[in-house]
């Protein structure tokens, strides 16, 4: 009977211990289902194809009668739904998003299907333009030339109708304006509504040196996240393109970027080293406030070594995480030296880099998969190499 009793208490252990085993089993599968939902964007969509052509239909018709009957001679050229996640899965909200022709110009604009409001992209120049004078001259910087290299306005989530704030949900759109108000109107209300708008834009310019008094001011405009301003040497031109030449510190004497949402500034100035028909541009001097803490840096021409053999180029800072940008005017150097060796990485395999031209020089990128575009980033004791196509193999 014992025997008996032991037997069943053991097979009971066994299912028990099966029964548990299935359920980690399940409860292992559902979280790795989970993670692959959220990792990899792999959401459902929760409408049916129908459903969204019958909604872009409705769409198109309602922003082509707006369009057509404000601009003259404007056409839709396209158009997409705007989704919002619910319950794990994608939702049609009342919004869809497009582009539009008008006087050989494309524009980009969206529609509120539920309201029958289109927003558009008609005045962002215009605003791009009074922002850069008025924020300029707020900050007390005299500038006879400027330019917007990147600007992102976007509507804050939450309101609705009738509030003056587009109620997107967790859609978010840049760089379109209610339609009706003049650019002068718009920056008003940029610059001060922090319900609806919120700012976050970089300028260049030539001109006077940037204030440093900048680092301890509050931000004067209630909107402004993030601003970045390069003061542009003389001998640069100006120009609005690539984001990657666009924010490039090498084109700039000095440059300031704010955060005034994480109450964190940087201010930087540049030094030029020239050797073997090449340019070194390091951050000579750094100055950072983080909330009330102010911080500097400093390196000098000494802390940099450059050096330059036929099968490769090293470049090296003596001090640890300062930023440096390596420019020729020889076409020669950005056609043989291609290869791009970093210690701090890998010592086995070097990463392919290039050179860029902007104006007279060739800036080098370095590898296309580095979290800093054109920007050796210093580490003490390690070099930065650059080898020559023949001889990259060289370590």
């Amino acid at each position: 009977m014992g025997f008996k009793l032991s037997g069943i208490t053991k097979n009971k252990n066994v299912r028990m211990n099966n029964i548990r085993n299935h359920k980690k089993i399940i409860i292992l599968a559902l979280i790795s289902m989970l993670c692959l939902v959220v990792f990899t964007g792999c959401i459902p969509n929760g409408y049916t194809r129908k459903e969204k052509n019958t909604f872009l239909k409705e769409a198109r018709k309602m922003a082509a009668a707006y369009l057509e009957s404000t601009y003259s001679g404007a056409k839709v050229k396209s158009i997409d739904i705007n989704t919002a996640v619910e319950n794990m899965e994608y939702v049609l909200t009342e919004f869809a998003t497009g582009q539009f022709s008008w006087q050989g110009e494309s524009y980009r604009f969206v529609v509120d299907t539920g309201t029958g409001e289109v927003y558009t992209s008609v005045q962002l120049e215009n605003v791009k333009e009074l922002l850069c004078e008025m924020l300029l001259m707020d900050f007390g910087i005299d500038s006879h030339e400027a330019a917007v290299v990147n600007c992102n306005i976007r509507y804050l989530q939450g309101g609705g109708p009738g509030e003056g704030q587009l109620n997107w949900g967790w859609v978010e759109e840049r760089n379109v304006f209610p339609e009706g108000k003049t650019a002068g109107e718009l920056v008003l209300e940029i610059l001060t509504d922090e319900r609806a708008y919120s700012l976050d834009i970089d300028i260049q310019y030539k001109g006077g040196e940037i204030p440093q008094e900048i680092l301890e001011e509050e931000p004067f405009v209630l909107t402004l996240e993030d601003i970045g301003i390069y003061h542009v040497a003389e001998d640069y031109e100006l120009y609005e393109g690539e984001r990657g030449y666009a924010f490039l510190p090498c084109l700039s004497e000095e440059f300031i970027q704010c955060s005034y949402k994480d109450d964190t500034a940087e201010y930087v100035r540049n030094q030029v080293l020239e050797r073997d028909n090449l340019r070194v541009v390091y951050n000579a001097y750094e100055r950072t406030r983080s909330h009330e803490t102010i911080s500097e840096k400093t390196i000098d021409e000494r802390n940099i070594d450059l050096t330059v053999r036929d099968d490769y180029i090293a470049l090296s800072c003596t001090k640890e995480h300062f930023r440096m940008y390596l420019l020729t005017t020889d076409r020669k150097i950005a056609q043989n030296y291609l290869y791009a060796f970093d210690y701090a990485v890998s010592q086995k395999k070097p990463r392919k880099g290039e050179w860029h031209a902007q104006g007279d020089y060739y800036i080098y990128s370095g590898p296309k998969d580095s979290e800093t575009p054109y920007a050796f980033n210093s580490l003490k004791e390690e070099k930065n190499v650059i080898f020559s196509e023949e001889n990259y193999h060289i370590f």
